[in-house]
């Protein structure tokens, strides 16, 4: 018996996986050597997809790098919660130590905090980081 071919990915599915392989590859380079010290070139390269796709989805590097900021604190937001969920505080303002524990405990990692805490101000801006950081 044979498998069936699978069928086509559509426009939408394509895109979002250039999308994704874009945030993907450039993460890791952003998180070892910090956003100055990483081109679009070698972003493009790993990803597998050229500079067009990169403009097509972003608005340059910053537009990618505000990507992966956001992937990035989505991911620290969901451990915190979960550690705080975790621990089971008895207060509001015991969860607030917990999750500021876990906060602190997050940004040992040096890949984390050169996105977050060195490299998103200063490439956003103070608003922009900010505001993405509420959302």
């Amino acid at each position: 018996m044979t498998e069936a071919t699978p069928p086509p990915r559509t426009q939408t599915e394509r895109r979002a996986a250039t999308r994704a392989a874009l945030i993907e590859a450039a993460r890791p380079l952003f998180a070892e050597r910090g956003y100055a010290h990483v081109g679009t070139e070698e972003i493009v390269r790993a990803a597998g997809v050229t500079r067009g796709a990169l403009y097509h989805h972003f608005d340059g590097k910053d537009g990618l790098f505000a990507a992966v900021f956001e992937a990035v604190e989505a991911e620290l937001m969901t451990r915190i919660a979960a550690h705080a969920e975790t621990v089971g505080a008895a207060s509001p303002l015991a969860t607030l130590h917990v999750g500021m524990d876990a906060m602190l405990d997050a940004a040992l990692d040096p890949g984390l905090a050169q996105i977050v805490l060195i490299d998103a101000p200063a490439v956003l801006g103070w608003e922009a980081w900010r505001g993405l950081g509420r959302r």
